[in-house]
């Protein structure tokens, strides 16, 4: 548990422990189950900064387009923002985070709206590019929004708190790569957790301790 609090793959984890794999995955559900509710009731406010990022679905999934070549009909995937990648709305008041999937392909502003109703305060300040799904969201919540154009030295200066958590999000998922996506929603609670959690508690092991403290209280609950 503290190599995954610390970032390390399961498998890594594994090595370390000197367990099997088989057990290392059994301990990934304990984890999961656990933290299957943590994202409920936290609220974000004053400054929020959201943005979207994009996961690969899986290899067995992935949509192909006909298309003709020179010799004979090939299969493509479409280009940019197609239903091939799940999207993942991101949100941080620098303090805590929260972290959703939205759906397959490009943004869509109802879904997200109903993701940040539940977590953003009332009279808070949102902060993103200039998308018109979080418009849409700022407008319905009457919420104050800054918005700025994406890939400008403006943007890079002012939305460095949300740019870098979908940094950490992506080397969090670059190190647990190969797991099927129908987990990934797994995944995004204990990135979630270790990135909240750490700044609360510096410690690794006290942060071990909080966590095997929480799967214990399931235990009794599920009872």
């Amino acid at each position: 548990m503290e190599c995954i609090l610390s970032g390390s793959s399961t498998l890594e984890a594994c090595i370390v422990a000197k367990i099997s794999p088989v057990t290392g995955v059994e301990w990934m559900k304990k984890i999961f189950k656990t933290l299957n509710h943590y994202q409920e009731n936290i609220i974000l406010g004053k400054k929020v900064y959201i943005d979207e990022t994009y996961v690969h679905e899986d290899s067995s999934k992935i949509y192909f387009l006909d298309d003709i070549g020179k010799i004979k009909k090939v299969k493509k995937q479409p280009r940019g923002i197609s239903r091939n990648k799940i999207c993942i709305l991101l949100a941080t008041d620098e303090d805590k985070s929260i972290g959703y999937i939205v759906c397959h392909g490009r943004p869509q502003r109802k879904r997200i709206y109903n993701i940040c109703k539940d977590h953003l305060e009332k009279q808070s300040t949102v902060i993103g590019d200039i998308d018109n799904s979080i418009t849409y969201t700022a407008e319905k919540m009457d919420l104050k929004r800054i918005m700025y154009k994406s890939n400008t030295y403006e943007a890079y200066e002012n939305l460095e708190p949300i740019d870098q958590l979908c940094a950490r999000f992506k080397f969090f998922i670059d190190k647990h790569r190969g797991f099927k996506k129908k987990f990934l929603a797994d995944y995004i609670n204990l990135f979630i957790f270790i990135d909240n959690e750490k700044k609360i508690e510096k410690d690794l092991y006290k942060l071990t301790l909080k966590l095997l403290k929480m799967m214990f209280e399931y235990n009794k609950s599920s009872k």
